[in-house]
């Protein structure tokens, strides 16, 4: 095996004497170490695309469901209710079932007689009726996994999107409504953080309310308002601030030769570009305080009377540090902060100012936006509020629509009666937006407590009761779906239950389906892709190793005639070929772990050359990250080298095969 070896490489190590065929297995190499290198870059990214697109969906709805059968709504278990003062004569959901203290709440003695064709209940070995959502939730979270009910409806969302004198504007849709699960980690990957302008909202809507003092308070336990923006043309400059003989850059708007206005500049120096209007003249210049008053000097040196009523206003956004809010007939802060050369420390009114930064301080009763339970991070709170409604996480798309946290609302929704459906509503506020991903349905989602799912579902007929209702399970890792859905069904099995349940994962459910599917196959057309190129690859090492055979003739026969086996021969030629496929494979893996740790940079590159984004934000996210994907290492590793020895067989039998003497005469 040793002497094979160092001929294969003897035979392929480059010279000069032997230039077509050194071009050719370095030509070879090239192309297979090409091949290696898009194969496992293409599939690494797949695979962190698909996972990324996998726990956006799954955020929402989990990836795991158990939804009821006929066998759940035919059992006694769940048609007893109908027979119940205590259920009052109706099916209870799958979460008032979670939260009964009854499995059976049929009382002989006040209840209706059962009939005798109805269902038989489900007792275990001591005579007791089973509790088959219960033991079920028991069941998988024994398991280690998190399980919890989920229910979903339908309603008429109408949020307040502006208010004027006349009349109030409303963003309006029919949306779909799913359980809030406060122990879905995944969901806290999908709500989108609170931004300085939700901030703002709250504080507007707070000032704005009858109970402010008692507001306020509440807001400030949990939040901190740590910087404070003084808008452009909004936020006057205080004229007390000026001294004596203090100045500032600054320009002035003119209108039939008299001032109107002063803007200051945040820095000293002035703009490179000033705006034109054939209404006013703008003058640059610098506004200085004299005894009789203001002053502004031109550029030339002019000077110009400053009208007593001209407001002072800033030209640019300037930003203060925020401390010590008080109320007091308004909101005030302690602001400090510099334009040009005067230092500012003074307490300014929150009416002309805007939030620019804060710090989140969460408790455990959150008030106006959904936040991490200080005492248990995996678990999220949505708060609701007497005063504003229920809480309620939105899509992102209600942000860019120009909502924010605590825009107030309704959910309306057709309740029937004796004679009439009359229209039913909840009030609601934003309290999150999240990012939907590419859920099919995604738009249309909210999130809100389960208690006002339930209360909606109960009202509508039972033939509209066409969305999903069940349990759903959470766990760690989605690749491991398929198992746990083993463990679940088989122990659901031991215990005579697996009857009331259907179980899907998430590549089965009704909206994420085709999308999953079409994913596969993709996954599937490129794997055959890669394959046909590889072929293609390795058939350059056939064509290499054959000119090879064909000049080493002479040599093979010396070698035969010194007692080399014609296996020996063979072992010489498919070893070069393997050897080839090893060393192009080595350095394509070398190059895509290189390509992949310097993804992001490559987009950008090639965004620049063509002048606009490679993948679109709104599918792949703002950053593009793969990590090395093992599985596709091996693959197209296993792939190469089976290939690379295929190509060998060919020469190595044709080695082989060599007539000894006949190529002994020709030398």
């Amino acid at each position: 095996m040793i002497f094979e070896l160092s001929t294969a490489l003897h035979y392929l190590y480059p010279r000069f004497r032997y230039f077509s065929v050194s071009i050719i297995s370095l030509i070879s190499i090239f192309v297979i170490a090409l091949v290696v290198w898009l194969s496992i870059v293409f599939f690494s990214a797949q695979e962190s695309i698909e996972l990324r697109w996998t726990e956006k969906m799954v955020a929402i709805t989990s990836p795991m469901r158990l939804t009821p059968t006929s066998h759940y709504y035919n059992s006694y278990y769940y048609k007893i209710d109908l027979l119940s003062q205590d259920s009052n004569f109706s099916p209870k959901s799958i979460s008032e079932k979670l939260k009964s203290n009854q499995t059976d709440p049929y009382n002989p003695d006040i209840d209706p007689p059962i009939p005798s064709q109805f269902p038989k209940p489900l007792k275990d070995s001591k005579g007791n009726v089973i509790d088959v959502v219960k033991k079920t939730q028991e069941l998988i979270e024994n398991l280690g996994y998190h399980c919890s009910s989920f229910e979903t409806t339908y309603a008429n969302l109408k949020l307040l999107f502006s208010q004027q004198e006349d009349e109030n504007q409303y963003i309006s849709q029919s949306s779909y409504l799913l359980s809030f699960d406060p122990g879905n980690a995944r969901l806290q990957k999908s709500i989108l953080p609170i931004l300085s302008s939700d901030v703002q909202n709250v504080l507007e809507k707070i000032l704005k309310s009858e109970q402010t003092k008692d507001l306020l308070d509440f807001f400030f336990q949990d939040t901190t308002i740590t910087k404070l923006k003084a808008p452009l043309f909004h936020w006057h400059f205080p004229k007390t601030l000026f001294k004596n003989d203090t100045s500032l850059s600054c320009r002035a708007i003119v209108i039939k030769d008299r001032i109107q206005s002063i803007e200051v500049f945040s820095k000293a120096e002035f703009p490179k570009e000033i705006e034109h209007d054939d209404n006013f003249t703008i003058l640059l210049g610098r506004v200085k305080k004299e005894n009789s008053g203001f002053s502004f000097y031109d550029q030339s040196n002019k000077k110009w009377n400053v009208p007593d009523q001209a407001p002072f206003v800033l030209a640019n956004d300037v930003f203060f540090t925020a401390s010590d809010p008080k109320y007091e007939n308004e909101l005030s802060f302690q602001c400090k902060g510099v334009i040009q050369n005067i230092s500012i420390s003074e307490r300014f009114s929150f009416s002309e100012l805007e939030v620019a930064g804060f710090h989140l301080n969460p408790t455990s009763t959150p008030h106006f936006w959904i936040e991490r339970d200080p005492k248990n991070s995996d678990l999220l709170l949505l708060p609701n509020s007497p005063k504003f409604g229920h809480g309620i996480i939105v899509p992102k798309y209600f942000r860019d629509s120009g909502i924010a946290v605590l825009d107030t609302g309704y959910l309306t929704y057709s309740a029937p009666t004796v004679t009439t459906l009359q229209e039913m509503k909840v009030p609601v506020f934003v309290a999150g937006f999240y990012d939907p991903g590419i859920i099919p349905v995604g738009g249309k989602l909210i999130l809100i407590d389960t208690d006002i799912v339930s209360l909606i579902q109960s009202t509508q007929y039972k033939d509209e009761q066409t969305f999903p209702t069940g349990l759903q399970v959470n766990f760690s890792n989605l690749k491991n779906a398929k198992q746990v859905e083993e463990k679940i069904s088989k122990i659901l099995q031991e215990n005579g239950i697996a009857k009331f349940w259907n179980i899907q994962t998430y590549d089965n459910f009704d909206f994420t389906k085709d999308v999953f599917q079409q994913m596969k196959s993709d996954r599937n057309l490129f794997s055959l892709i890669s394959c046909i190129i590889m072929v293609v690859a390795c058939s350059n090492i056939i064509s290499m190793l054959i000119i090879l055979v064909h000049d080493k003739k002479q040599e093979i026969a010396i070698l035969r005639a010194l007692g080399a086996s014609k296996k020996s021969i063979a072992l010489i030629f498919g070893l070069s070929g393997f050897i080839m496929g090893t060393i192009g494979s080595v350095i394509g893996a070398l190059a895509s772990w290189y390509t992949l740790k310097h993804l992001q940079s490559l987009l950008q590159f090639i965004g620049k050359i063509q002048g606009q984004q490679v993948l679109t934000t709104a599918f792949y996210g703002e950053i593009v990250t793969a990590e090395f994907s093992q599985y596709s290492f091996f693959f197209v590793i296993i792939i190469t080298a089976i290939g690379s020895c295929i190509a060998g067989v060919v020469p190595a039998i044709q080695s082989s095969r060599l007539n000894t003497s006949e190529a002994l005469r020709g030398e």
